[in-house]
This record gives structure tokens, sequence and C-alpha cells, in this order.
């Protein structure tokens, strides 16, 4: 069975269009957590508190600055987009749930990464991956792409994904930036990132 993954087409507060997905996902509601890099107590990214997101559904939870942007976008074959923004901070990021009847195994996201990259060229952006990393965070096997993508408008953008399997739960994360605020925004990405946790139920 294939859950369509798609995180749509939308315009961030930075001067920049955000290219539209569509993630199709071999058979993917269990659980794990996870975080690319070693595991810490996480400071708030931005100015105020931190608040829990839970997607109690995927078992997910993952922590963010309270004044920011939520919006969760269910699709009807049970796929789960999240929207994190925020315009004070410039700040843009997404990520996708799915889950199957089925484990996931490591072929599993092999198959997630280069489904996702095909389906962002086939929509005529040119993606060019400039680093590619493997690890293991929690008991979950990660991958991790630095990449810069251009739309089919011009812009360009600078992007960090994360793409994890455990249990029978896959998840892929976005950062989207505009290149001159990347090295901002990825430190921030990534203090969010060590917070996201699947648990077993």
């Amino acid at each position: 069975m294939i859950f369509p993954m798609h995180i749509t087409l939308r315009t961030i507060v930075l001067p920049a269009s955000v290219v539209a997905l569509l993630l199709p996902l071999s058979a993917v509601a269990t659980t794990a957590s996870v975080a690319v890099g070693p595991v810490s107590s996480v400071s708030a990214p931005a100015a105020g508190p931190n608040v829990l997101l839970k997607l109690p559904e995927f078992g997910f939870t993952i922590r963010h600055p309270k004044a920011w942007s939520v919006e969760k976008e269910e699709q009807s074959d049970g796929v789960m987009n999240v929207i994190l923004s925020s315009e004070a901070d410039q700040f843009y990021m997404t990520l996708t749930l799915a889950k199957s009847e089925k484990t996931l195994k490591p072929s599993d996201l092999e198959a997630l990464v280069t489904e996702t990259l095909a389906a962002l060229r086939s929509d005529g952006t040119t993606v060019t991956v400039t680093k590619t990393e493997k690890g293991r965070a929690a008991g979950a096997s990660a991958k991790v792409l630095t990449a810069t993508a251009e739309d089919t408008d011009g812009t360009l953008l600078q992007e960090r994904q994360v793409y994890f399997v455990k249990g029978k739960v896959a998840c892929v994360m976005f950062l989207i930036s505009t290149p001159e605020l990347y090295g901002q925004n990825l430190r921030t990405f990534n203090k969010i990132l060590r917070s996201a946790s699947i648990r077993r139920r």
C-alpha cells in the first residue's frame, strides 16, 4: 500500500516560495525517540517558553517556541503534515508523518529518500544534494541531506532534509530557508529536532 505524503505549496515569510512535495511512501502505529547528533538538553531556539506539540496518533512529540504558528494538515489517507513557522524569527519548517501496518526496514528509509527527491524533481524543481549523512539516534535509523533547490520560478532555497523510520512510523522533516538565513535557521532547526520523540505504545 502506498501513502502519498504531500506538503502543499505555500508562501513563507522569507522572500521565497516553497516547493510542493509529493512523498510516495511504501507501506509505512508505533514508535521511538529520535534525534540527529547527540541528545542533550534543549534550550529555547527563540524568545519565550517552549511548548510540547503532540501528535498522539503517531506517538510523536516535538518542542517549539510558544509564539510560533503551527498548522496541521491531516490527509484522508492518515498522513499528517505539520508546518512550524515564525515571521519574527524568519523560520519555516515542515514535518510529515505516516504509519503502516508493517514494521519498517532500512530499505524503506532509502526508498523514502529516493521517492521524495524524485517527486521534487518531477515538479520541475532542480534539487542538488551536496551532503548526505547516515545516523542512528535513540534506536532510529536516520538519513540527513543538505540540498539546494531552485524552484520553477528561479527562487533559490537551501534545505536540510531529515528522514527517519522506527517501528511502523516514518517521518520526514524539512528546513526550508533562503541561503542568507540558512546558518541561523539551521541552528534553530537542530535544537527543535533534538526534542523530537516517537514513543512505543
